[in-house]
């Protein structure tokens, strides 16, 4: 087609029709043209401002619409394509500025209240997206983005039911849109709907088979299904269309883990150090999860720098927040103590089983009792327990973090103590707006938060020695025998177990390691099948998450030389009758880099001995600080070497296994490991000098709780 060089308005109408066809190169070589031949065409520079968005030239889109404001200072389009620029560039109040002019200067338009409330989104101020939303829908009911936005701002505020019904409505109008169904799996998933969400997931997939992030979401769903299989293959096909995607890597290789799959681990994790140590020194956030640091190194300073940067950009959106909140933390003197414990696993959880007798144990005259919950309700035997012994059980699960911030402060909560750290499900913005005084970590994440807006963690010198003071954010309060506590199991099993009824052969010696299957590595793996070398006819023991595990840790004994029928995998099964079944096995064996904690308890509670490698941070010593605290100090050692010589020893020499277990028997009544009532009393003094300090205006400092037994 010929096209009159100094016509503009012909060159501008040629640059329409490329732009209406997608071919937006040639619409803004148009646009170009046109607006050389005529520098005071306004509506050529709006439309090539336009352009320039959608290829991501954000600066040159700023500088048109700039010369079209000044050619034509009333104009109100040129501000809308310019807040759109700006919006890109991550410069939201300048972005809101130019959707709020474009609004003065012209009847409100549905498109720019639109684009304004994803703005307000997007800075954290989702009460006026909400209100702007609203007021373009009600001037475009037909607006199908609009409804998908809106939607977004409500799942924000975790109104759910309001969030999914505005996505259903913009797939009505929009049936081709993937980022609805998109939003709408997201929705289900936060519902704990994991079925409808893989359905909207595969869905989104369908029409847009591209969209990294729904792969990945769909590959977390069938994670939480133990479809591994189909979980890696999301990853991987996240990773082929973008190779540089650390979030899609860290959950492929925290599958992996899982998968007890270690062929490809070593040049992952390489991969994932360098990606990570890149974001940190942009002093960006990494994708890499703070608890897989913890998974995949046992150094306390990399745990540290990733699980701070998390913290920070907690705190960082919280405090961007308009809506955020500064509480004032007067507090009289005189009265009772108020601890309030926040978590999501007040249910059939390892959580629940380790505290669920302490709620009742505590000084009522002293202190007052609340539980908070955001987490499942599960009607089980551990929730009604707690709910029973607390002074208040309060549901926050359909709270927003600033609501549910906003409870805890009106209970007048002194001490507010974290009982899950970054471990699934956590909801840290809560603490991060500080509804107490005071802040307390313990039990869920074994590790630093990095974050400041916790003051302490409960520990001992055990799992954070005095020199590692210097990786944590939070001061520590060293308890006096164990950081963990222990609860009696509620009920009792009917059932009897033995050797034969459980896939266990008699009259050898039984190993076991009941941890869950990704704290297994090659390591210890290796040095497992070394000891059972040494012990003729011995076998080991393990949980049975999957088939894919029984098969990977078979081949991987194959390649050790051991017979695979030597492993023998038990089914998981409720608490009661796992702890009469652990009867059955002779010596446990903790993993390496992240111990067992409930797991090792469990095996000493029901008289099994358990042998524990001292690691060097606080997740690779805890079942060192657990056996220590039933006083079987000679079962922790310092190295692979004597660990595996004293598996041996005890797997060959009936004697000395006999005076070990005759202790460990003697022991559990005589040391302080399941004495609930001695912890909690130095609980109660640790959380006694914290308000102490508060009270006084004084930094919270070290505390080092003394044994009054």
């Amino acid at each position: 087609m010929s096209i009159k060089a100094d016509y503009p308005e012909a060159l501008y109408n040629m640059a329409g029709m490329y732009h209406m066809t997608e071919r937006y190169d040639r619409a803004l070589s148009y646009y170009q043209k046109a607006v050389t031949v005529n520098p005071q065409f306004p509506e050529a520079l709006n439309n090539m401002a336009a352009t320039l968005n959608i290829l991501g030239k954000y600066g040159e889109a700023v500088d048109c619409c700039n010369k079209a404001i000044e050619i034509r200072p009333n104009y109100s389009e040129p501000f809308n394509n310019m807040g759109n620029a700006y919006k890109a560039l991550g410069k939201l109040g300048a972005a809101i500025a130019c959707y709020e002019k474009s609004m003065t200067m012209a009847e409100e338009c549905a498109e720019v209240l639109c684009n304004l409330a994803n703005a307000l989104q997007e800075k954290g101020e989702l009460d006026e997206a909400i209100a702007n939303y609203e007021k373009a829908i009600k001037l475009n009911p037909s607006y199908g983005k609009a409804y998908n936005n809106f939607g977004t701002a409500l799942r924000s505020k975790r109104k759910l039911k309001e969030a999914e019904l505005n996505f259903r409505q913009s797939i009505t109008l929009l049936p081709n849109d993937a980022e609805a169904y998109h939003n709408l799996g997201n929705v289900c998933y936060d519902k704990g709907d994991f079925g409808s969400a893989a359905s909207w997931y595969d869905k989104a997939i369908s029409i847009n088979s591209g969209s990294v992030q729904t792969l990945i979401n769909r590959g977390i769903i069938y994670q939480e299904t133990c479809e591994s299989d189909r979980a890696l293959d999301c990853f991987n096909k996240a990773l082929e269309l973008d190779p540089q995607n650390s979030k899609a890597h860290s959950h492929m290789v925290h599958e992996l883990y899982h998968r007890c799959e270690w062929r490809r681990i070593d040049d992952l994790n390489a991969t994932i150090d360098k990606w990570t140590e890149r974001e940190l020194a942009k002093g960006n956030r990494p994708n890499e999860m703070p608890f897989l640091s913890l998974i995949r190194t046992a150094d306390p300073l990399a745990n540290f720098r990733v699980a701070e940067r998390w913290s920070q950009e907690i705190s960082k959106n919280i405090i961007g927040n308009k809506g955020s909140v500064k509480f004032n933390h007067e507090r009289p003197n005189s009265k009772k103590i108020t601890i309030g414990y926040l978590s999501n696993n007040f249910r059939n959880h390892p959580t629940s089983h380790l505290i669920s007798d302490i709620f009742d144990l505590h000084d009522r005259n002293r202190f007052a009792i609340n539980a908070y919950s955001y987490g499942e309700d599960d009607n089980s035997l551990y929730r009604e327990n707690i709910k029973q012994q607390c002074d208040a059980f309060v549901d926050l699960r359909n709270s927003i973090h600033k609501d549910a911030a906003q409870h805890i402060f009106n209970d007048q909560v002194d001490i507010l103590v974290d009982l899950v750290g970054y471990m699934r499900g956590n909801r840290l913005e809560i603490c991060a707006y500080r509804p107490a005084p005071v802040q307390v970590r313990w039990l869920g994440l074994a590790g630093t938060t990095g974050a400041m807006f916790f003051d302490y963690i409960i520990s001992d010198n055990t799992v954070i020695p005095d020199h590692h003071a210097i990786y944590y954010s939070e001061k520590l309060v060293h308890m006096p025998n164990c950081y963990q506590v222990n609860s009696k199991p509620l009920k009792k099993t009917g059932r009897k177990f033995s050797r034969s009824n459980s896939g266990l052969p008699e009259g050898v010696f039984v190993y076991c390691c009941f941890c869950s299957n990704y704290k297994i590595d090659p390591v210890i793996f290796k040095i497992w099948m070394n000891i059972l070398k040494s012990v003729p006819e011995s076998v080991l023991w393990l949980l049975k998450s999957n088939s894919i595990v029984e098969e990977n840790l078979k081949r991987e004994a194959s390649k050790c030389g051991i017979n695979p029928e030597r492993l023998v995998f038990a089914e998981k099964m409720v608490k009661a009758d796992h702890l009469e079944r652990i009867k059955l096995a002779d010596l446990g064996l903790d993993t390496r880099i992240v111990n067992g904690a409930a797991t090792t308890s469990d095996s000493l509670f029901s008289c099994v001995p358990v042998i524990a490698l001292k690691g060097k941070h606080f997740a690779s010593r805890m079942a060192a600080s657990i056996i220590k605290a039933v006083g079987l100090n000679d079962l922790v050692t310092e190295n692979l070497s004597d660990y595996k010589e004293l598996a041996i020893t005890l797997g060959k020499n009936p004697e000395k296994y006999d005076a070990i277990q005759k202790r460990l028997k003697a022991n559990l009544i005589l040391e302080p490991l399941f004495d609930t009532s001695r912890f909690v009393g130095g609980l109660e003094k640790a959380y006694t000098k914290m308000w102490e300090r508060y009270l006084c205006g004084k930094k919270p400092e070290m505390i080092r709780v003394g044994d009054n037994h």
